[in-house]
């Protein structure tokens, strides 16, 4: 009676089912960790262009706005001083004026965008001459009567006042412009992160199931191969032979 037998061929990788399943889910948690890193990098990147935008923008819009408040309160003043009220006017153009330099300090320090460093310089150079034509303003009041106190005012002061409050105004123009292009990139970005991280999770989740298809077709079809084997022996056929692909358990 003929023998039925067994043709190894030469062993694979994975010799065992066990080691075939490990490696199965070890790629498995690889695919889901490789997700969840492209997602963290994403919001992460994402995170970062908001706080720019957030803390960078915005802190120089505030610090604008409080020196915009502060020299039109000057501007009161001066007129109060012309008008007669010199120690009220003078207390609040000294108090007023400690704030404009504290937040264009505040603005020197937190330059961001393209031309905001050439405004920062050129209000650094006009604001002392706006202090200092209420000082001459001051000088005209004690020696002089009339209304030469309001004709300096319009000739030197207004000038000198409506030159840096334009300043003031295009940097906060600029600053605005740029909040919102950065806030349009943001949204962009986001809308870009979540269709990327849909295209990821779709990719890998096919290559998860493409994987694990394989390596359950490696395990099931020698075992068909066997059962199949093993039926025609039963039914006669004691030339049957059963090929073995894998040097594993079955």
């Amino acid at each position: 009676m003929a023998k039925s037998s067994v043709i190894y061929e030469r062993p694979k990788l994975f010799k065992t089912l066990k080691s075939k399943m490990t490696a199965l889910y070890f790629m498995l948690v690889c695919l889901t960790a490789l997700t969840g890193i492209f997602g963290f990098a994403g919001f992460y990147r994402l995170s970062l262009e908001i706080d720019n935008l957030m803390t960078q923008n915005y802190k120089s819009i505030k610090a604008i706005n409080e020196m915009t408040e502060a020299i039109e309160r000057q501007d009161s003043a001066v007129l109060m001083y012309i008008n007669g009220a010199r120690t009220q006017a003078v207390e609040l153009f000294v108090n007023v004026t400690s704030a404009f330099m504290k937040n264009l300090h505040v603005e020197s320090s937190n330059i961001t965008e393209s031309g905001e460093a050439e405004l920062v310089r050129s209000l650094e150079k006009n604001y002392p001459r706006y202090l200092k034509s209420f000082i001459e303003l001051q000088n005209i009041k004690d020696s002089a009567a009339g209304n030469e106190c309001g004709e300096y005012y319009k000739k030197t002061s207004l000038p000198a006042f409506s030159a840096v409050k334009k300043e003031l105004e295009t940097l906060m123009l600029l600053n605005e412009k740029m909040m919102f292009a950065k806030k349009r990139n943001v949204t962009g970005d986001s809308q870009s992160l979540m269709y990327a991280a849909l295209a990821i999770s779709f990719i890998f989740a096919a290559a998860g199931f493409l994987i694990s298809g394989m390596t359950v077709d490696s395990i099931i079809k020698p075992i068909d191969t066997l059962i199949t084997s093993v039926k025609k022996v039963r039914e006669g056929d004691m030339d049957q032979r059963a090929t073995a692909n894998s040097n594993d358990e079955i």
